[in-house]
C-alpha cells in the first residue's frame, strides 16, 4: 500500500490516491427522539455544525473534497450531511484526517455541553448531578464515528 507502480496502458507511473468517507452518527436517535418541530431542526442543526467542525481543520487545497461541495452552516438552515468524502494523496493523510475531523467534533461538543451546564443544569444541579452529565453527554459516549478508507489510482 502507497507505492508505486508502472501502469500497464501507458507505461507511465500511477500514482495512489485514498478516499475516505467519514460519517457521524446516531442521526436516527436525533430523529426519533424530536417531539417537535424544533426538536427536529435543532438536532440537525447540531449535527450539521459538528459536521463543519469536522471539516474545517482538513479543507486545505491539497484535499479534494468530493462531497459535499459547499462546507459551512448556511445561517441557521442546518444544510450538512453526516457524512463526507474526500481524496487525499497519502494514506497517512486520511488517516490523520479521521483523527482531525473525530478531535474537532469532540472539541465543538465540548463547548456546546460546557455551556448547556453553566447556563442550563448547574443552578438545578445535585451533588450527583455533574457525574451523571459528564457519563450521559460525553462525546464517546454519545456520537458514534464511522470511516473507511479506499485505495485507489489517480
Amino acid at each position: 500500500m502507497g507505492s508505486r507502480r508502472l501502469s500497464e496502458s501507458t507505461g507511465g507511473e500511477v500514482v495512489n490516491q485514498y478516499m475516505l468517507l467519514f460519517s457521524l452518527g446516531p442521526v436516527q436517535s436525533f430523529i426519533v427522539q424530536a417531539r417537535k418541530t424544533r426538536d427536529l431542526w435543532l438536532g440537525s442543526y447540531l449535527l450539521a455544525k459538528l459536521m463543519e467542525a469536522a471539516m474545517k481543520e482538513i479543507d486545505k487545497p491539497e484535499v479534494n473534497f468530493v462531497f459535499p461541495t459547499y462546507r459551512k452552516v448556511d445561517g441557521r438552515n442546518a444544510n450538512l450531511p453526516n457524512k463526507y468524502i474526500a481524496i487525499f494523496n497519502s494514506l497517512k493523510e486520511a488517516q490523520d484526517a479521521v483523527e482531525i475531523s473525530k478531535d474537532q467534533i469532540k472539541q465543538l461538543w465540548d463547548i456546546i455541553r460546557g455551556e448547556v451546564w453553566e447556563k442550563i443544569i448547574q443552578k438545578y444541579a445535585t451533588p450527583e448531578t455533574f457525574g451523571i452529565w459528564e457519563r450521559q453527554s460525553a462525546p464517546d459516549a454519545f456520537f458514534e464515528f464511522f470511516w473507511v478508507i479506499i485505495e485507489g489510482d489517480k
